[in-house]
């Protein structure tokens, strides 16, 4: 039996769910296959904007 496919609490039938998995599937490879990495470093200013929360507020 297959398991239903909920995407931000939509339901999807199979036939979009075989085709959802298809591309994943084939960009995946595609990413796979060109080496693609993925640069997980910023700047201390973007971090201080993303991570505002958890930054202390310096005063000087």
């Amino acid at each position: 039996m297959r398991r239903a496919l909920v995407v931000c609490g939509f339901l999807f039938g199979d036939v979009v769910r075989d085709t959802l998995i298809r591309e994943v599937t084939a960009w995946e490879a595609w990413r796979n296959h060109a080496c693609a990495k993925v640069v997980w470093q910023f700047t201390t200013a973007d971090a201080q904007i993303k991570l505002r929360s958890l930054y202390p507020v310096m005063k000087e």
